[in-house]
């Protein structure tokens, strides 16, 4: 009876050290190849091309349902939007509504155009009077993110 119980018990299945040495090895090399891929700072350039998008949006937004102008001043690494309003016949600067920033190892640059975009009440560009390309560049990565602002007000990420 006892070599009965013996050869019921060696005969259960289960996996082997050798094959679970194999599995976690193969595991391992999965995972070190796909550490270099896995850099936060690509999602950052992302993010932040998104959210300067939206402020400018709100910007925009802003300044049609308020009946104020409404400009997104970049200075540096940030941007502030800024509320302007009608005295005598031109729009000067009230107040700083909000502000943004963009981290040190980005960069955002207009290319010689502008550094300001003013919305009125209708919502249009009234800064310019051409489709502004202002773009986001990661040295470190080689990414780049380009924004158009249409003198129509449309705002968008290009790509």
């Amino acid at each position: 009876m006892a070599k009965g119980l013996t050869k019921r018990f060696g005969s259960c299945g289960g996996y082997s050290i050798i094959e679970l040495l194999v599995t976690v090895s193969i595991l391992g090399i999965v995972t070190l190849a796909g550490i270099p891929h896995v850099d936060s700072r690509r999602e950052d350039i992302n993010t932040v091309a998104q959210r300067l998008v939206s402020d400018l949006r709100y910007a925009r937004g802003r300044s049609i349902t308020s009946g104020d102008h409404f400009a997104v001043e970049f200075e540096g690494d940030g941007y502030e939007i800024q509320r302007l309003t009608l005295s005598g016949q031109n729009w000067v600067f009230d107040t700083v509504v909000r502000t943004g920033e963009i981290p040190e190892f980005l960069t955002l640059s207009f290319d010689g155009q502008v550094d300001r975009v003013e919305f009125n009440t209708r919502g249009m560009a009234v800064s310019t009077d051409e489709p502004l390309w202002p773009t986001i560049a990661d040295s470190a990565h080689g990414a780049n993110r380009v924004l158009a602002i249409w003198p129509s007000g449309q705002i968008h990420l290009e790509g």
